[in-house]
């Protein structure tokens, strides 16, 4: 697993490269997500947040609803998996509220899940 790790480790600081060379600010936003998203499966949360927070600011600056959504649930999962309850709750209820708003039931239900399983991590 760590060869694959590693791979798409170079794959990952490619794909970044060549979106900011393009000045493609929304692929770069996905590879950051992406990024993220392989540091908190190796249990790297610092780095998995800090890729996610530079994702958001992009998708925040596009004005991608879905996406900011899609990255505070994220944050809001690793909160949870930092034993960081009141942030997990606060980032979940905000990528809740924007999925209302833009009415997408899946993500609502999503959200709502993520939002019962913080509750029964608290008892």
């Amino acid at each position: 697993m760590g060869d694959s790790i590693a791979e798409a480790s170079t794959w990952l600081k490619l794909a970044s490269a060549t979106f900011t060379t393009l000045d493609d600010q929304a692929g770069l936003a996905q590879v950051l997500h992406f990024w993220g998203t392989l540091a908190a499966q190796q249990g790297r949360y610092e780095l998995a947040v800090e890729r996610y927070r530079d994702s958001l600011e992009i998708r925040r600056e596009l004005d991608d609803k879905p996406g900011i959504a899609s990255l505070l649930s994220i944050l809001g999962i690793v909160a949870r998996f930092e034993g960081d309850f009141e942030r997990a709750q606060e980032l979940n209820e905000e990528s809740l509220a924007i999925r209302r708003e833009v009415g997408d039931r899946w993500a609502i239900a999503n959200s709502l899940n993520n939002q019962g399983t913080i509750y029964l991590d608290q008892n």
